[in-house]
This record gives C-alpha cells, sequence and structure tokens, in this order.
C-alpha cells in the first residue's frame, strides 16, 4: 500500500553508493519496466489506466481514458514477495534459494520478511523483484515517525505516538540484534552493508504496502505479504473499491463507480484514524472523520478488592447504565478510545451524556477510584444510578485525566508557521487533530460542573460553590457568625476576604481556599447543630453527614489535623461567640445538641445522619471529617472572572430523603466553546 509520499523512485544507490541520477539512466523508465514485468508474470492491469511518478504523489496510478471495466489489477500468488519463498516444503509461491532458509523457525516471520527484501534488493537484476523494488521509495523519502529528526519529533510533542515512536524503534534495534545473533549462528553471510538502516527500510515497506495473508493463504498463520502494482494505489477513506481473494491463486483490485479520464485511482485501506495512518504509512488526512483519541486508565487490584470484598467484580453492579460487556475479557490490554459528539463509528452506551464520549472501561474505572477515595463498597451503592455525589466523583476523576492530557497538549494558539518538511506537515496534522479531540472532551465536561455553578450568590438549588458563595450563604444565615469569622482570618492569619476572594501573604489560593473551607465546614457544623434557624448551612450540613458520616473513633493527629487544631485554639481566644461555641465541643456531651422550644437541649442522633458513636472528642472528630471532606470533595475550576486564578468548589445542596437522583445528572448540557 503506498502513501501519498511513500511512492518515490527507489534504487540500489543506497546499497551500492550509486547516485539517483545514474540510477535513473539504467532505468529511464521504471514504470515500463515494472508493468512489463508483471504483465509477463501473469499480472494484470487495466489496459487504460497507466503508472505515473511525480514528487508529491510518488508512483500512482490514473486513468487514461473513462474506465469501462472495473477491475483495476490482478496479481497472482506467485508474483508475491514474503519469507514464504524460503520454505521449500510448501507449494503456494515459487521457491527461492538462500541462506536465509537456515533462518526458519529461528526467527519470526515477520522479520525474515524485512531479512528476505533486502537481500532481495542486494541481489539487484539478479533478483526475480528487481523491477518492483526498483520502483520502491528510498530511506530519504520514508515519512513514518522512526525515520524523524529530533526536530521533526518535536512536532509530536504530547501525543501518544512520541513514546509509541521509541518503543517501536527499539522494538526494531531488539529484532535487528536478534537477527543478527541468529544469521551469525546459522552460518547466513549477509552483504557487509546491510545494517539497522536498512533493516528499517525494510520494515517500514512492509508496514505500509503490505496485506495480510488471511485471505489468499487462509489454511496458515497470519504474515505481511507484498503485492506488487496493486500496491501502487495511494489511499482515500472515500474510494469505493472491492478486494477480490481467490483463495491460493490471485488478489484482484475492483472500483466500484465511473472514473474519469486524468482521475487518480485510490485504494481504500479501510477506515484509519492518523496516528495508524501516520505511524504505518507516513502521512495524515486533514479534519480525518474517524479520529479518535487513545487513553489509558488503569485500576489496581487493590482498589477493586477494597470496593468489592473479592479480586472479581460483579456484572451487575454496574452504574450509569452500562453494558455488563464493560468487564468482559481484559480490558486492561485493550485500546479505549474517546469519542467526540458526531463520531461515524458512534459514543458509547450509558444514561449520562456527558459520559457517553468515554469507553465503559473508563467510566467504571473512575467509578471505583470515587468509591475507594470515599471507602464505600459496591454493597454500600444504590445502582444503577449512584447518585449525585458519585456522578461527580466519577466526572472528576475522568476531567482530571483529560485536563493532564490537555496540559501536555495545548491548542495552538495561532496557525501554524511554513513547515520543513512533509514529515512536520503530517506530524502537526495528526497533534492538532490529537489536541481538538482532548480538549473537546475536557470542554463537555467542565460544561456540566459550569452548569451547576453560582456565582456570587446564595442558592437553595443543588450548586458547585467556592468559598464566596459560601461565605455569602454563612452572611445570610447568621450575620454575626459571618463577622466574627471574617475577622478570625484576617487577625489569625492575615487572610482577607476582599473582592469575593481570599488572598493571603505568602500562601496560595489554592491553599488558603482549602483552609477556608475546612474552617468554614466546622463553623457550620458548630452554630447550626446549635441554633434554632433551620437554616440552609444545616441542610447542607445534614446532607456532607449522610456522605461522610462523623468518624466514630479518633483518627491520627497528621500534620494538617495539627494546624487546624492551633488554629481553633487562637480563634477561640477572640472571645466571640462564634469561637466560644467552638472552642465548647468537647464539652457538647453523648448526643447532638438541639435547642428545644422551652431553649433546653435534648439528644436526636438523627442530626446526624449515619452516626451512631459517642460524641467524646467530638472537636478531634469534627476537624477530622472537615479535612477529609474537602480532600475528596474538592472540584478545581477557575474563577468566572478571573480564568487564572483556580477556585476549589464543594457540591453543596440541602438533604432529602427522597435519594440522590437528581434530573440534573441526566441533562445534556451541550458542548459550547472549546478552550
Amino acid at each position: 500500500m503506498a502513501s501519498d509520499r511513500d511512492s518515490i523512485f527507489y534504487s540500489q544507490a543506497w546499497v551500492s553508493g550509486r547516485t539517483t541520477e545514474q540510477s535513473i539512466t539504467d532505468h529511464a523508465d521504471p514504470a515500463e519496466t515494472l508493468l512489463a514485468w508483471f504483465s509477463q508474470n501473469k499480472g494484470w492491469l487495466n489496459p487504460h489506466v497507466r503508472v505515473v511518478f511525480d514528487d508529491s504523489r510518488g508512483f500512482h496510478v490514473i486513468a487514461s481514458r473513462p474506465l469501462n471495466c472495473p477491475m483495476v489489477a490482478r496479481c497472482p500468488l506467485s508474483l508475491t514477495l514474503s519469507y514464504l519463498c524460503l520454505d521449500h516444503s510448501q507449494d503456494r509461491v515459487p521457491h527461492v534459494t538462500s541462506p536465509l532458509q537456515n533462518c526458519l523457525g529461528k526467527l519470526p516471520d515477520f522479520v525474515l520478511n524485512y531479512l528476505f527484501l533486502v537481500e532481495q534488493g542486494h541481489l539487484g537484476k539478479d533478483s526475480p523483484w528487481h523491477p518492483y523494488i526498483s520502483c520502491l521509495p528510498t530511506p530519504k523519502t520514508m515519512t513514518t515517525p522512526i525515520w524523524f529528526t529530533d526536530e521533526d519529533m518535536e512536532c509530536l510533542k504530547g501525543t501518544n505516538l512520541m513514546q509509541a515512536t521509541k518503543d517501536r524503534l527499539q522494538g526494531l534495534r531488539e529484532q535487528w540484534v536478534h537477527a543478527q545473533a541468529v544469521m551469525s549462528e546459522s552460518g547466513v553471510a549477509m552483504p557487509s552493508e546491510f545494517d539497522f538502516l536498512q533493516f528499517r527500510w525494510a520494515a517500514t515497506i512492509f508496514t505500509s504496502r503490505a496485506f495480510i495473508s488471511d485471505h489468499i493463504l487462509p489454511d496458515r498463520p497470519t504474515f505481511p505479504i507484498l503485492f506488487p502494482v496493486i500496491d501502487i494505489l495511494n489511499h482515500s477513506v472515500e474510494a469505493k473499491v472491492e478486494w477480490n481473494f481467490s483463495p491460493h491463486q490471485d488478489f484482484t483490485l475492483n472500483l466500484l463507480g465511473k472514473v474519469d479520464e486524468g482521475v487518480e485511482l485510490l485504494n481504500n485501506y479501510a477506515p484509519k484514524q492518523n496516528d495508524e495512518l501516520l505511524m504505518g504509512y507516513g502521512f495524515c488526512i486533514p479534519d480525518n472523520p474517524v479520529e479518535q483519541f487513545a487513553i489509558k486508565m488503569q485500576v489496581p487490584p487493590e482498589i477493586i478488592q477494597q470496593v468489592s470484598g473479592s479480586v472479581e467484580l460483579d456484572a451487575e453492579l454496574i452504574p450509569f447504565g452500562m453494558p455488563a460487556s464493560s468487564l468482559h475479557g481484559d480490558q486492561t490490554k485493550e485500546q479505549h478510545f474517546l469519542r467526540t459528539r458526531g463520531h461515524p463509528l458512534g459514543r458509547y452506551e450509558n444514561t449520562i451524556p456527558c459520559f457517553q464520549g468515554f469507553p465503559s472501561y473508563l467510566v467504571h474505572t473512575s467509578f471505583l477510584v470515587a468509591l475507594y477515595t470515599r471507602q464505600l463498597k459496591l454493597s454500600d451503592v444504590k445502582f444503577p444510578n449512584p447518585g449525585a455525589r458519585l456522578f461527580l466523583a466519577t466526572l472528576k476523576t475522568l476531567y482530571q485525566a483529560v485536563q493532564n492530557r490537555c496540559e501536555r497538549l495545548p491548542l495552538p494558539l495561532a496557525p501554524s508557521p511554513a513547515l520543513a518538511s512533509d514529515k512536520q506537515k503530517y506530524a502537526t496534522i495528526y497533534r492538532n487533530g490529537q489536541a481538538n479531540i482532548i480538549h473537546t472532551m475536557r470542554r463537555e465536561l467542565k460544561n456540566v460542573l459550569e452548569s451547576r455553578r453560582v456565582h456570587n450568590q446564595v442558592s437553595a438549588e443543588p450548586a458547585i460553590v467556592t468559598t464566596t458563595e459560601a461565605l455569602f450563604t454563612l452572611k445570610a444565615a447568621f450575620p454575626d457568625h459571618y463577622q466574627n469569622f471574617k475577622n478570625a482570618l484576617s487577625l489569625q492569619w492575615g487572610i482577607e476576604v476582599r473582592n469575593s476572594v481570599q488572598y493571603a501573604n505568602d500562601v496560595a489560593e489554592a491553599d488558603v481556599e482549602d483552609l477556608v473551607w475546612v474552617l468554614l465546614l466546622i463553623v457550620f457544623a458548630t452554630i447550626t447543630l446549635t441554633s434554632h434557624k433551620n437554616t440552609l448551612p444545616y441542610t447542607w450540613l445534614l446532607d456532607l453527614f449522610s456522605a461522610y458520616p462523623l468518624p466514630s473513633s479518633s483518627s491520627t493527629r497528621n500534620e494538617n489535623y495539627l494546624h487546624i487544631h492551633k488554629m481553633l485554639r487562637k480563634f477561640a481566644k477572640q472571645g466571640d461567640s462564634t469561637w466560644t461555641a467552638v472552642a465548647s465541643l468537647d464539652a457538647l456531651g453523648l448526643g447532638i445538641p438541639r435547642p428545644t422550644g422551652d431553649g433546653e437541649l435534648h439528644t436526636r442522633e438523627k442530626e446526624l445522619p449515619g452516626y451512631h458513636g459517642p460524641i467524646e472528642d467530638f472537636r478531634e472528630k469534627l476537624i477530622t471529617w472537615a479535612l477529609m471532606v474537602v480532600e475528596t470533595e474538592r472540584i478545581e475550576l477557575p474563577d468566572h472572572e478571573n480564568e487564572w486564578l483556580m477556585r476549589q468548589c464543594l457540591y453543596m445542596r440541602a438533604w432529602r430523603e427522597d435519594g440522590e437522583d437528581e434530573a440534573w445528572v441526566f441533562e445534556d448540557v451541550g458542548l459550547g466553546k472549546v478552550e
């Protein structure tokens, strides 16, 4: 199979030292020589087409007049080139006498293919395939990534092909070293000029031009096989073609539809995305309609063990309406692709619109990670719709994975400058296509998060809020406590609340906001559990306690805990009502106090859903709880006014006895602008 740029006149110059001009003189019309050889050996090419050459398309086929026959070419099995010619025990293709016969069974078939092609190239006119090999592209014209310079590789920076190219080259080097050792042990003497460059060249010829052997040799294990002349046709995903294999006889290529005079005849390698086209053939298609983004996520066995209680997952306990097939086979060994809306292959089956561009395995893996971080088991979850908090936790894991890829693969800020080569041109097409996909997927997830955000206001509806909105809520419900809180932040830590944003000297904004969130949750708990008012902060707390029960035993006093504990002790010295209440948390008794109508306290365990333990060391448990909630729940999003400023957000909603299946989770928010 030939690429747009992979069909340039091949000569023996690169192995014999002769110049290309000298080689062209030796073969004034290599296409005619090739076709004469092809027809003399029972190959057939439609008489109304001809093979031509130019610098942009290489050797290719055009119609010399309107075609009245769909058949373009037929190549007999006897003309194919592969290691099979070395195997004299078979009678499917002609036998060739070669020292490489000693390597049969000692090297993989595809490696023998490479060695055999190089050997035949060195034989020159003594090779039965000399007219064919003379028309193959030279190493100098190869455009697959394994031929890229360091400068070319810069165009692949941040893409999957960056590492894949290194792996491919490393694999080829290992195959070359092994082949040398086997040839030496088997007494096979190849030409002294035979080196890794030529081995790499042969490998590229097979990846860019070979067909698989299944259809023409169905009774043998699969291997790559070269079909001369048929492999000259360039590729188009829009070409309508028909491949007819007559087992053990020949391969016929037919074109379906009318072809006008002067039009290039094109083959169709089947829909392929640009990474496969670039890696295998050395070219890319701009705006490739089948383009996808390959991504990997693996769930460690210890996570499965914790959330399921065993190493196996129950196919019935799958969230978001995803199919049980997402657990079939070893999903860690398969490639998984992100697909944008309108992809020809469709999206993936589940009930959440923003998840439908992600393979089920990735969504399921993210869901298991969400359970693990919350110390939940599958038996704790309601299926098939686990609720808004677990949905957001799953989305956050996916969002972080996509965001990491976006940072490594930013969108181009301006049109690409003039590129030095076709390698850079095709690499840039591939790279920009991948960037567009990953940023589109990021935008789709971010739109869902943004759809639930509120800005600088109090919201009784479920919402994703920053400390700004939380402070507005505190101020609306408890103005005095809000002022006490604001004063304490300023006096004890230098944190100023102004213009709806927290600032502190020598403290990163994200760290400040985490700190403020922890303190806010503690204050919310303190003042709402001892207040006469059934306020919005109180219903927020009930919901958070239902998702994160107060720990029933004391936890390790880590650095974060000690830091918060020390701050609370300082705040208590303020002497105001807010911090006096915080300071007296340990004296609240064995239940959660709540004022009765006559002003006396009584205990109602249901005020802390999910908690049934004693309340000794209540302050310590509350600090531990607040740290856990913020660490687990926070979602980092840019400020709505200053995109450069990242805000730490929490999902806050009033506690509901009717469960968590909130309708907004299933809404299709839409794609929106790609950033």
